[in-house]
């Protein structure tokens, strides 16, 4: 990273920034619980101070880290750069497994992934999106299929090397100011890293029936992420605290996963894998999620027990979104998913920001315990997933 870079996302947590008030992924709510709940059980799981003490202190500020990827970078911006960073938020999962999701033999690295989603491509329907051509450059492949594992394991790679810096740094008997302006680094990093590990546990963000396009449930996605989100009762983060300290569920999957498939294993640092096991994870409970917007939330079942676009239906692109119940009136019947999906990804995050503290010597960060810093702008990280090719 150059200096002049390191300035700007340290300055990043000085300034008073503008935010766009569009919503995505999880929605305002969702990110912010995610970062807030991870801190808390970051701390209570791993009972480490010298990792804990300077994210317990800038917690708002992480909660508001994970929203820029979405507030900022979705808007505000050149086309080409949001059309770039836009397929790091999703991953169509169908399109580069056949028939049965199997982690045993989903493609981790990039080429692999690229050689099958164009194998596929015929009859995956990936042809509605790409061209079927063998020689279809990766960014093309990616732009259509997501790339949403990649982008994990770049920003935790980043986040591991911040770490890594400020142990040098410490070691060398840099200044208490050079080493809390490392420090900032590594904040900025586990914040953005949170949005990205939330949006993998949102099953609406691992399939190619993102918005129930293809089940006529349009609308679906927002709907689920966002406003029953925001219709959940007072206390729902705590709720998902719970839920991730006692199912302890990071473990649970990892443990399952590893017992399948000698692909994924629970001690060794393999932040690539872990996310496309997560993937797999996420996928799963799609269908759920799916039938309960269907049985709680969609108002007419006409058109032959399809939901037909009607009274408080609104068009989106060229088809309707149908009408649903006001999202406070069913929120109870979300309430455990909703709860089980905030939990799950605060606990593996939790998870995630400790080995990565760990993979980066274990450096002392509570000499940097100050009250949470506003966010100003912060550019944006630019996809680089050389390391995963």
């Amino acid at each position: 990273m150059s200096t002049r870079t390191l300035v700007q996302l340290c300055c990043a947590f000085l300034l008073v920034g503008s935010h766009s008030n569009t919503a995505f992924a999880w929605g305002q709510a969702g990110h912010q619980i995610i970062a807030r709940t991870a801190v808390k059980v970051a701390q209570d799981r791993f009972n480490n101070p010298e990792l804990t003490a300077a994210f317990l202190s800038n917690s708002d500020s992480l909660a508001a880290l994970a929203l820029v990827p979405d507030n900022q970078w979705k808007g505000g911006q050149p086309k080409e750069i949001v059309a770039s960073l836009s397929p790091a938020h999703f991953l169509d999962i169908e399109f580069m497994t056949p028939g049965h999701i199997d982690l045993n033999t989903l493609p981790f690295r990039i080429g692999d992934a690229s050689k099958l989603i164009m194998k596929l491509c015929p009859t995956s329907g990936m042809s509605d999106k790409l061209e079927c051509k063998t020689n279809a450059p990766t960014d093309k492949i990616l732009s259509a299929t997501g790339s949403l594992p990649w982008r994990i394991g770049q920003m935790t790679d980043l986040l591991v090397e911040s770490f890594k810096k400020v142990k040098q740094l410490q070691d060398s008997n840099a200044s208490k100011d050079q080493i809390v302006q490392q420090v900032r680094v590594s904040l900025l990093y586990s914040g953005i890293l949170a949005h990205f590990i939330g949006d993998m546990t949102q099953p609406l963000h691992i399939t190619k029936n993102y918005d129930g396009g293809e089940t006529s449930q349009k609308g679906v996605h927002s709907f689920f992420e966002t406003k029953l989100i925001d219709a959940q009762p007072h206390g729902f983060d705590r709720q998902a605290y719970d839920y991730a300290m006692n199912a302890k569920p990071a473990t649970t999957i990892l443990n399952q996963a590893a017992a399948t498939t000698d692909r994924v294993k629970v001690e060794t640092w393999m932040p690539v894998e872990w996310s496309f096991m997560l993937s797999v994870e996420s996928n799963k409970r799609m269908p759920t999620v799916l039938d309960m917007d269907r049985k709680f939330a969609l108002i007419d079942q006409g058109n032959n027990g399809k939901p037909t676009a009607n009274q408080g239906g609104k068009k989106s692109g060229l088809n309707m979104e149908v009408a649903r119940r006001s999202p406070d009136e069913i929120a109870e019947k979300f309430n455990e998913i909703l709860v089980q999906r905030i939990g799950i990804a605060s606990d593996f995050l939790a998870l995630v920001w400790h080995r990565a503290w760990v993979q980066g010597g274990s450096p002392n960060l509570s000499m940097y315990a100050p009250n949470d810093a506003k966010i100003g702008k912060i550019e944006p990280i630019l996809l680089d997933y050389s390391n995963f090719l």
